[in-house]
Parts: C-alpha cells; sequence; structure tokens
C-alpha cells in the first residue's frame, strides 16, 4: 500500500511540475505580460563599459544583482535573459519546496505546497520582474528540504557521531546564516530546525551521552560561520569594517521594504509552509483517531465471539449432522469381481502316542553311521 502511494504522489507531483513549468512557459512564450525593472535591479546589472556599483541595499538584493550580472555577462543585456533565468529559478523552487515540504511534514503537506507554488498568480507573476524575491525562493526552498532531511535523520534514529550526520548539520546552520544575512525572514526556518531538535532531544542526548554537547554547538557555529563570510565578502566590496558592515545589516531591518521583499511575500512563504504542515497534521490525526477507533470496534467483536462461540458451534454442529442425515447418498454398486474373503485356518498336527511311536530300543550291536 505504501509503494502505491509512492507511485501516486510521485506522478501527481509530475502533474504539478509540468503545471508549473507549463503556465510560466505559456505566460512567457505569449508575450502577453511585459517585464518590469520596477527596482532597477535590472538597470544596475546591465554590463557597462565603467565598472557597476553594487546595490547594497539588502543582502538578498545584491546576490541577485551579483547573480543577474553574471547572467548577463554570457546573454549580453537583454531583459528576456532575465525572465528566462526566474523561470528556471521558479522550477528549481518548486523541486525543492516539494522534497522540503515532504522530508518535513509529509507527503500531503508537500503537494499542498507544490501545487500552491505552481497555480498561485503573485508566484507566477514575479517571474516578469526584476525582483530579489526569485533568487531567495530557491535559498529558502534549499534550506528547508536541508532542515526536513536533518528531521528525517533524527527521527528515523539514524544520526550517528559520523561525519557526514555532522556536517549535514553544520550545512544547514551555514546556508541559514547565509540567508539569515540576505533577509531576516530566515529566521523562521532556524526556529522550526531548533522545534525539531527540542522535540527529539531525548533521543539525542540518550544515543550521544559521550558527546551531547558537541551535537547542539555544531548547527550554531554553522551559522555563524555563515553569517561571518557573507559579511566578510561584503567588506572585501565596500571596504568598511565588519563592524560596521554588521551595523549596515542591523539597520537594513528598518527598511520600508522589508530589506528589498515584498511585505505580501515575507508573509505568504512561511504561512503557506506553516498552513500546509498543519493540514498534513490534521489529516495524520484523522486517520489516527480511524485507525483506534477500527482497532476499538475489532476488539469488541472478538470479545463477542469468545463469549458466544460455544452455543453458536453447537448448534451449527447440529446443523450439520442433521443435513448430512438428510441428504443421503446413494452408491453404485462395484462392477468389478471381488476377491474371495479370507478364511481364517489353524493347523496343528493329530499325533497317537500308541500307533506313532519314534522311540526304538537300540541294542549294543546296533551300527550307525554318524
Amino acid at each position: 500500500m505504501n509503494k502505491k502511494r509512492k507511485i501516486t504522489a510521485g506522478i501527481l507531483f509530475c502533474l504539478i511540475f509540468v503545471l508549473c513549468a507549463g503556465i510560466r512557459g505559456f505566460l512567457l512564450a505569449d508575450g502577453q505580460i511585459p517585464l518590469s525593472d520596477d527596482a532597477s535591479l535590472y538597470e544596475a546589472s546591465m554590463i557597462r563599459e565603467e565598472k557597476n556599483e553594487p546595490v547594497m541595499t539588502s543582502g538578498v538584493v545584491f546576490a541577485y544583482t551579483e547573480i543577474l550580472t553574471d547572467v548577463l555577462k554570457f546573454t549580453g543585456n537583454k531583459l528576456e535573459a532575465v525572465a528566462v533565468m526566474q523561470l528556471l529559478l521558479q522550477c528549481a523552487t518548486v523541486v525543492l519546496l516539494y522534497f522540503g515540504c515532504f522530508a518535513l511534514s509529509g507527503r500531503i503537506a508537500a503537494l499542498l505546497e507544490a501545487l500552491f507554488f505552481s497555480v498561485f498568480p503573485f508566484f507566477w507573476q514575479l517571474m516578469f520582474a526584476a525582483r530579489p524575491e526569485n533568487i531567495y525562493l530557491a535559498g529558502f526552498g534549499f534550506l528547508l528540504l536541508l532542515t526536513g532531511l536533518c528531521r528525517q535523520k533524527i527521527n528515523k534514529g539514524g544520526f550517528h557521531r559520523r561525519s557526514m550526520d555532522e556536517f549535514l548539520i553544520f550545512l544547514t546552520g551555514f546556508v541559514s546564516g547565509v540567508l539569515l544575512i540576505w533577509h531576516l525572514m530566515t529566521v523562521f526556518l532556524i526556529v522550526v530546525f531548533l522545534a525539531v531538535a527540542a522535540f527529539h532531544a531525548a533521543q539525542l542526548l540518550e544515543r550521544r551521552k559521550d558527546s551531547k554537547n558537541r551535537i547542539f554547538l555544531i548547527y550554531p557555529c554553522g551559522i555563524l560561520l555563515g553569517c561571518f563570510g557573507t559579511l566578510m565578502k561584503y567588506t572585501g566590496i565596500t571596504g568598511n569594517t565588519l563592524i560596521e558592515q554588521f551595523s549596515w545589516w542591523i539597520s537594513s531591518f528598518t527598511a520600508v521594504q522589508f530589506q528589498g521583499l515584498s511585505p505580501f511575500f515575507v508573509f505568504l512563504l512561511p504561512g503557506s509552509v506553516l498552513g500546509t504542515a498543519g493540514i498534513q497534521l490534521l489529516m495524520d490525526r484523522i486517520a489516527e483517531r480511524k485507525g483506534s477507533s477500527l482497532s476499538v470496534d475489532e476488539a469488541v467483536e472478538e470479545m463477542e465471539m469468545a463469549l458466544t462461540e460455544e452455543p453458536e458451534s453447537r448448534g451449527e454442529m447440529e446443523t450439520v449432522e442433521e443435513k448430512k442425515e438428510k441428504k443421503k447418498v446413494n452408491y453404485i454398486e462395484n462392477p468389478l469381481p471381488l476377491p474371495k474373503k479370507h478364511v481364517k485356518r489353524n493347523f496343528d498336527f493329530k499325533l497317537d502316542k500308541r500307533k506313532d511311536d519314534f522311540d526304538i530300543d537300540i541294542e549294543e550291536g546296533d551300527d550307525f553311521d554318524i
């Protein structure tokens, strides 16, 4: 049954992915929606003779303009290249969101999140605007996937003191640190990871008594290194000190546009993940209640059968015997000759001692060949 569900979920996801790419590809080929540059990020990313000045209003804006600049080096200053790049980013996002929600919550949440991202107009309209939401979507989906993989590792009891397991937690922390510099919304996934770790803390401590403190140090160290590395890259571009760059990052929290992202986007993306996870939890509780009610009904039926088993079985035996008596089978006579019946016989010897006397007296002159 589980294999059939996995196959069905895989087919549904393939259909959702085709729907996601099909809607965006059709709108791009149709050309009815014009490409816009309302935030002037495309203009800032255009390749010019002189050196471009990086846009440092926020971390995610800087990351988006840097990636777009690298793309325009190969395609030239064409606005259509922006839409193609964002089409690929959104196709990658739907894959990352599906597998991330699947690992974190379950199959139903993953399908609902992928479907919501594919058909909701706000997301596919982002493809036709040079805005940083597109690059953050891919990073958010990747971090969601890493968090879900850590949750599966801990939940199944497969986390041990091995380099690959510890590297997975460190990588999750490092990506969290990078995205945290990009936008403060990353705190949502950090809280999710900490909630998962706190929920399974007893299991972790039981399996890792010798190095229990080491587990809870790997993730924060990854976050600090991710933040430090990103800020150090910014200091190399701006020429500021690390403290000045950190102050710039703190001051970007009060930006009107929520650090370069749309306010609606900031609430929509985490809300959709929480909503699908809540639906998954509700469906699991309903399935558990149905399973428990069925088990109780089966137990009651077994008890009733055990109490009424003897009289019912007697009645059934009597009815079967009566039916056998009523329905007598008439067999035909055997046409083949039967062997003669065996007659028991006793064999014995009848001796007359007077006539049949075999004792002969021997005299001294009798000779015998021996």
